[in-house]
């Protein structure tokens, strides 16, 4: 039998302001120029930097890719007018523009393998946040799949049940009840009188449990699961476990399919009588061994 207690604890801190002083005001983050320049490195920074920043490489790679072409045509155009001999255009003019094109192929590099660096560490933000996300709705699907296991009504295959009863002892009385406020356990003890009725064994009208249904302390540990579902109370456990024929042997044959059975003694029922408390249903999740 089980007892559940659910207890909600509320802490709060509280901060007392002993003197009036006006808050600091609160200073915003100030942008790295140039945005491809990330102080704190890709990994620690924030998403925002990260887009910011390969943005900026690619305007950089768009920047080196035109200096590079503006040096080509200036050689060109340097080619094209045969400056004199010794003067600065032709002595320097080419000299320059090689070592822009240079420098232009080696920034469009430079600023493309940091792009690419950027665009992983952002590719694997986002997958993990995918993962993240795939795992949240697996787990509220699961949850959901034992929600409805738990509220799903359980039911009597009138067959299954009748027979056992059929063969078994009658008791004198069978006593059911229900937990309170919750309408799966009083439709099934609802279902168990019907029953009980038809197999001629004498059942009270369901009630709500009480705190006098709870066994004794002193009563000898119950035999079963101990959780929800179904307890079985009877004044002689042992006595009617050995008995094949009797009335407790009968019905728990006949609820083996239908619930979680536990079954206890209680020194305070009358001889020859049962005690059947149907409490919410309990789905067990066993863990998923990998090999």
């Amino acid at each position: 039998m089980i007892f559940l207690h659910l207890t909600t604890k509320l802490t709060a801190n509280r901060t007392t302001n002993i003197s009036a002083t006006n808050p600091a005001p609160t200073q915003k983050p100030r942008n790295s120029f140039p945005a491809w320049r990330l102080p704190n490195g890709t990994i620690n920074a924030s998403e925002n930097q990260l887009e910011s920043a390969s943005s900026s490489c690619e305007r950089w790679e768009w920047g080196c890719a035109g200096a590079v072409v503006v040096a080509l045509v200036a050689e060109f155009a340097i080619a094209a007018i045969h400056p004199p001999y010794d003067s600065f255009l032709e002595q320097w003019g080419t000299a320059i523009a090689d070592t822009v094109i240079a420098l232009g192929i080696v920034g469009e590099v430079l600023f493309s393998r940091k792009d690419a660096r950027i665009q992983t560490e952002l590719r694997n933000r986002s997958n993990a946040k995918l993962a993240d996300a795939i795992r949240r709705a697996a787990k509220a699907e699961f949850d959901l799949a034992i929600l409805r296991l738990q509220t799903a009504p359980r039911q009597i295959d009138p067959a299954k049940f009748l027979a056992p009863l059929a063969k078994a002892k009658k008791p004198a009385k069978v006593e059911l009840r229900y937990q309170k406020d919750w309408p799966e356990p009083w439709s099934f003890a609802e279902e168990l009188f019907t029953y009980l009725n038809i197999a001629g064994w004498n059942p009270s009208l369901p009630i709500e449990i009480g705190s006098d249904d709870k066994p004794p302390n002193s009563s000898p540990p119950m035999v079963g699961p101990d959780t929800s579902g179904i307890l079985l109370l009877t004044k002689n456990l042992l006595t009617d476990l050995k008995d094949p024929d009797s009335a407790v042997r009968g019905m728990i044959t006949a609820l083996e399919t239908a619930s979680t059975l536990t079954i206890g003694p209680d020194v305070r029922l009358p001889e020859n009588t049962l005690k059947i408390l149907v409490t919410p249903r309990v789905v067990t999740v066993l863990p998923i061994s990998r090999q």
